[in-house]
């Protein structure tokens, strides 16, 4: 365990047992950007960091060198604005953002550098769970309007090529990633990948130095020998592990991609190109779930993000069976992408 994140737990675990009531200071990496992050509520912020994958790192000063991005999250009550439950309101007043939704008012100001973020929760009361859930969302919504796209996708670096691979949980995404380190791939991130613009092209950095296994890729990637905590995932029981442990690996770094698959369960194994008009309906499908939008300017924003990733990347499906000695010919079945140019 990195000494950064070993110390912070030791803080967090005072604060938990009422040893210690000043504010938590920590970072967290999304991807490659930075941020600088505080809280008088420490769990809040290890439950936040946990939903990208990825853990709280001590810091030792107030303004460690580096930063992308800075984020308060204070608690106060407040009556809501008359919005749906799910509803969500942004304004732009010369490049100070205002974000407002039931349960959660937000700011990012982007004439201040790094751009700095107020996240105020208007409900103390609201159930933990549900915090983080608002937190979460609003945050991507951020990240979007910092031209970032929080993507369910695992990546890898292999043979010179950066390809990421989408899909629905359970879709094979973190054993695809992880056979591939096997045949000497780096990966990038096995769950959340965030996505932006820059220099023209697509810019892409995983968020998760982690990974989760099912039994059965477990015993195929590890031989049953993985000693790993077991994590309920949605009602599914997993392996955690790390991913420094067990691969090369290079997360929180900036790659230009190569392709993009989605993954998809079948009966063999197959690589099939994607039409780009599929391959935006697939994009929007895959983070459907982490966006709320507030009208047509703040969808059409999202969707010429969505459109350059599907412009600027051959889209493929590749289909998966179960059984996973078929892994064993992933290299060849890759070839039409390792094989561009």
């Amino acid at each position: 365990m990195d000494n950064r994140v070993r110390n912070l737990k030791s803080v967090i675990k005072k604060q938990l047992r009422g040893q210690n009531k000043s504010p938590i200071r920590a970072g967290v990496q999304l991807g490659d950007l930075y941020c600088f992050v505080e809280s008088t509520d420490a769990a809040l912020l290890d439950s936040l960091a946990a939903a990208y994958g990825t853990p709280l790192l001590d810091v030792e000063h107030e303004n460690p060198e580096g930063v992308g991005c800075t984020i308060r999250v204070f608690e106060r009550e407040e009556s809501s604005p008359d919005l749906p439950p799910d509803g969500m309101k942004i304004q732009n007043c010369d490049g100070r953002w205002l974000v407002d939704s039931p349960y959660l008012a937000c700011t990012l100001d982007r004439n201040h550098t790094p751009p700095r973020v107020t996240l105020h929760l208007r409900q103390p009361d609201l159930a933990h769970h549900l915090k983080i859930y608002v937190l979460w969302l609003t945050l991507n919504k951020v990240l979007l309007l910092m031209n970032r796209l929080l993507l369910h996708a695992a990546a890898v670096k292999f043979q010179g090529r950066v390809i990421l691979f989408a899909g629905r949980r359970g879709t094979g995404k973190s054993t695809v990633s992880l056979a591939l380190a096997k045949q000497g791939a780096v990966v990038l991130a096995e769950d959340h990948i965030i996505a932006y613009g820059a220099d023209g092209g697509i810019q892409v950095s995983g968020c998760n130095a982690r990974f989760r296994v099912m039994p059965d890729a477990e015993a195929y990637l590890f031989g049953n020998s993985l000693k790993a905590p077991v994590v309920d995932v949605g009602g599914v029981l997993k392996k955690e592990g790390n991913l420094y442990d067990h691969v090369k690996c290079a997360p929180n770094r900036a790659f230009r991609p190569d392709a993009l698959c989605f993954n998809v369960l079948g009966s063999n194994l197959a690589l099939r190109r994607i039409k780009p008009q599929e391959a935006v309906r697939r994009i929007m499908a895959n983070t459907r779930d982490v966006q709320r939008f507030s009208g047509g300017e703040d969808f059409g924003r999202y969707l010429r993000l969505v459109s350059e990733l599907a412009k600027a990347l051959p889209v493929y499906e590749l289909e998966l069976s179960k059984e996973l000695e078929e892994l064993a010919e992933l290299e060849s079945c890759l070839e039409p992408i390792m094989s561009r140019r």
